[in-house]
């Protein structure tokens, strides 16, 4: 009798995690009905700007050169004067529903999970984290959190997912989320195996929240506090 509760149990635990994971493709809402060859050249533009700015403003507070950060500012602005008029539905601005939220905490802890045993694996220091320690220990909080926690995380869901994933990959959601991952941890600058599998599953983890609530400020928020939170640690 026990056994076979406990054969029902666990079917019913592989029945939900199964339903847990599965990506409703036929459900996620594309960020522009155009021509996929408009829309491809539109993502590229869009990416390369994107590229442009988080590079911007990481020099403008490296070099004190208040100049480039007005630059990316008015980057910024062009930005999203094109997003507007090319007509690309990119943010969903809508209160997070309870599901949301809890999906997101939930994926949170998975990353502060896996996140300490792969880095106490990985003995070597990436170059990404030789900077990030510089700029905590030059930098007050609240530059701190801009530039390695918001900054971040706006700039790269709005590449990587928004218009990587969601844009080139249009209607190849699953394949994307993975060729993504791997672009995003490239990205990073990983100097091992380790770093490049910490990077690159965070990327799936994080694309795969947006495709499952179609919500780039999911992925975005998740992103915010998952960086976030590493900040706060190393002050």
């Amino acid at each position: 009798m026990y056994q076979i509760v406990d054969n029902y149990n666990m079917k019913n635990f592989i029945k939900d995690t199964k339903e847990f994971i599965r990506i409703d493709q036929q459900k996620i809402q594309p960020i522009s009905d155009k021509k996929y060859v408009i829309l491809l050249i539109q993502s590229i533009i869009l990416v390369l700007l994107l590229f442009t700015i988080q590079l911007m403003v990481t020099l403008s507070i490296d070099s004190d050169k208040h100049i480039l950060f007005l630059l990316a500012l008015f980057f910024v602005f062009i930005e999203f004067i094109l997003i507007k008029n090319w007509k690309i539905k990119l943010f969903n601005l809508k209160i997070f529903t309870f599901k949301q939220i809890h999906l997101i905490t939930y994926m949170y802890l998975v990353i502060a999970f896996i996140d300490p045993i792969l880095e106490k694996i990985n003995e070597n220091i990436s170059c990404n984290k030789e900077i990030t320690e510089q700029i905590f220990e030059n930098y007050p909080l609240y530059i701190n959190l801009f530039v390695s926690a918001l900054v971040p995380a706006i700039v790269e869901e709005m590449m990587f997912r928004g218009f990587l994933l969601k844009g080139i990959f249009r209607n190849r959601y699953v394949s994307g989320l993975f060729i993504t991952s791997v672009i995003f941890s490239l990205a990073h600058n990983p100097i091992n195996l380790v770093e490049f599998i910490i990077y690159g599953y965070s990327g799936i983890i994080l694309g795969w929240v947006y495709l499952k609530t179609d919500r780039l400020e999911a992925s975005i928020l998740l992103h915010f506090i998952n960086n976030g939170i590493v900040v706060l640690l190393n002050i």
